[in-house]
This record gives C-alpha cells, sequence and structure tokens, in this order.
C-alpha cells in the first residue's frame, strides 16, 4: 500500500483479488489528493451511482470518521466535502458518480474509478477527459478493479504483469490473502468455491 500511495506517475492502478481492501487506499489516496488541490474537484467514478454510494462513499465516511476529521455528503450535488479550513478555497470536494448518473462536462483536478474494466470505455474515456484542470497542483488518475472476466469491458492488457511500472503508469496487484481483516472461514470458502484459473483471478488479482 505504501508504494502505491508512494508512487507518483499520472496513472496508478491496483488489481486485486474479491476482498482484497482496494477500496480503502482508492479513498485514501482520493483524500489526499483532494486536500492538495482543494478546492478543485476529484471526481469519483464507479459502475453505478449506488455502486459508488455504497462503496467509495462509505470508505470515504469510514476513513474520516476515524481520523476525526470533518464531513458533510451533499446528496443534492453528489459531493463528499471535507473541511480542513473554515473557508470554500480550504475545502476538499470529492464528487460521487456513476455511469448512469450527471457528469459530463465537469472540470478536475483529479480522479478515481471504482472497478474500472466494469465500466465502459466510452465512459472511461469521458471520465478522463474531465481529468483537466489547469489549476491542479497535483494531476492524476487512479483506480483499483478485480478481473472478472464475465463483467469486464475492456482493460485486460493490464493484466498481463504482476507489476506495470513506467513513466507515466504504476500498477501492483493486492490479493485477497493480503487482507489480514478477513476471516480466515471466508479464506477457505473462497478457496473451496475458485479452482485453478478462477482462483488465480478471483483470489490473486
Amino acid at each position: 500500500v505504501r508504494k502505491f500511495h508512494r508512487a507518483n506517475q499520472f496513472e496508478k492502478g491496483i488489481r486485486g483479488g474479491v476482498r482484497a481492501g482496494k477500496t480503502y487506499p482508492l479513498m485514501a489516496e482520493a483524500i489526499g489528493l483532494s486536500f492538495i488541490n482543494r478546492p478543485c474537484y476529484h471526481l469519483s467514478l464507479s459502475p453505478s451511482e449506488q455502486n459508488g454510494f455504497e462503496t467509495c462513499l462509505e470508505v470515504l465516511k469510514e476513513h474520516c470518521d476515524r481520523d476525526g476529521i470533518p464531513y458533510d455528503w451533499i446528496v443534492s450535488k453528489n459531493e463528499f466535502r471535507i473541511y480542513w479550513g473554515p473557508t470554500k478555497k480550504d475545502w476538499g470536494r470529492i464528487l460521487i458518480h456513476g455511469m448512469d448518473s450527471e457528469w459530463l462536462g465537469l472540470t478536475c483536478a483529479s480522479g478515481d474509478l471504482n472497478e474500472p474494466f466494469s465500466i465502459h470505455k466510452e465512459a472511461y474515456k469521458d471520465w478522463s477527459d474531465r481529468i483537466s484542470d489547469p489549476k491542479a497542483k497535483v494531476l492524476r488518475k487512479i483506480w483499483g478493479g478485480t478481473a472478472i472476466p464475465e463483467t469486464m469491458q475492456w482493460g485486460h492488457e493490464y493484466y498481463e504483469l504482476d507489476k506495470d511500472v513506467t513513466e507515466d503508469l504504476y500498477t501492483d496487484t493486492f490479493t485477497t490473502y493480503g487482507n489480514t481483516f478477513l476471516p480466515a472461514k471466508y479464506i477457505k470458502a473462497q478457496e473451496r468455491l475458485y479452482k485453478g484459473k478462477q482462483r488465480e483471478v478471483r483470489l490473486l488479482g
């Protein structure tokens, strides 16, 4: 996780097994980017708006509650607002959207994709176009997802290597086994459920 946070490439991605804990570092990074670039927008995109609310929004709340960071969820604006200071210029602003909600036309300093390869590639391109704010101190795209062949729309090339590091791209792999918060019984049950290639995908990312 530390390597992911410390990497300074323009695009950073986490490949992971089911329940590998990808959303936690992804949302921690979103909080950091929204702080660095405040008050510019960070755009978080999920396969659906409801999925974004149930995953990204809940983890953002958990991070802030744990660390005593004041925030508001302004549902009418799809905006998770973090109060680093009293004025608008001190606010971190994370917009949480899905492919099925209205976010085209936004200008953002950074953004994240939750389960990116279950998002249509055209929506990915539209999201990528939004990460373009000239006022950004750190212009960055981040993503985290599991390669589930039945639902993947694109992006299979990101899974050919365990790691992929270039001047512009950093990716790493998190496994289900690496999530020390999961009950041992869960791991055993998943091992019984998935064998061979399915285990490589579902548990090893």
